[in-house]
């Protein structure tokens, strides 16, 4: 979980190294760009997650316990100082190498679900009621979770837009996570560092994105599946900030 207390801070670059020998060394590929077509495309939820070989469920397992490592070390030890240079990495990587390997088409959820709800851990204590609450960043530390928040934010709409210009075979799948990043990311900036805006550029913002999201699912067909999560998004996005 961590290589020890001086080197905390080298962590998630241990990681991503470690993802990478797991995703190259196996099946010799060395820029993780081998093209690995899923099974045939199937209505049936049970055959959408499973996979072609064991190969290929240890690989995805493998690295989801890695992004789950980097998950617990966030929470567990937060460093704003350098988390966009240490934390970052594992995600791209995992990113780019599910560009190219169908069978890890969910990776790139559970990578949003895991890195998110690290930020969460983080600042998420219990009262002397035992009743749970945020606790707001120091105003020194606020500018570079919102550099942290955007990155990552800016990594998964990046993937999205690359995978539908490529015609990927789930579109749906990976315009959710395009169209619900920006929202996730746009609420834990407002809990963790609202202080550091004023109240009507969260609202401002939330509402525009909503705004966008409907907008955009107007001009969709209605047989569409990507226009349900594009309402659903829009219709999540206005009432974000209070």
């Amino acid at each position: 979980m961590q290589l020890s207390g001086r080197s905390l801070e080298w962590t998630g670059l241990y990681l991503t190294l470690s993802a990478y020998l797991f995703l190259s060394i196996p099946a010799l590929n060395v820029r993780l760009m081998h093209a690995i077509a899923d099974q045939p495309k199937r209505r049936s939820v049970r055959a959408f997650l499973r996979f072609d070989s064991d190969a290929q469920q240890r690989l995805f397992i493998g690295l989801v316990l890695i992004t789950l490592a980097q998950a617990i070390s966030i929470a567990l030890h937060p460093d704003w100082q350098s988390a966009l240079w240490y934390w970052s990495p594992l995600l791209l990587l995992l990113l780019f190498a599910s560009r190219f390997n169908e069978s890890l088409k969910l990776l790139p959820w559970c990578t949003a679900v895991l890195l998110f709800s690290s930020l969460i851990a983080a600042h998420l204590h219990s009262g002397w009621q035992m009743q749970l609450r945020f606790s707001s960043l120091p105003p020194e530390q606020q500018p570079l979770l919102l550099q942290l928040l955007l990155f990552w934010t800016l990594a998964f709409c990046a993937h999205a837009f690359w995978q539908l210009r490529s015609h990927c075979r789930y579109p749906a799948l990976v315009l959710s996570l395009g169209i619900l990043a920006p929202l996730i990311a746009l609420a834990l900036a407002w809990q963790l560092a609202g202080d550091l805006l004023q109240d009507w550029f969260w609202s401002a913002a939330s509402l525009l994105c909503g705004l966008a999201y409907i907008g955009r699912a107007q001009l969709r067909a209605k047989q569409d599946r990507s226009r349900s999560w594009l309402i659903f998004a829009g219709h999540l996005a206005t009432p974000l900030p209070p």
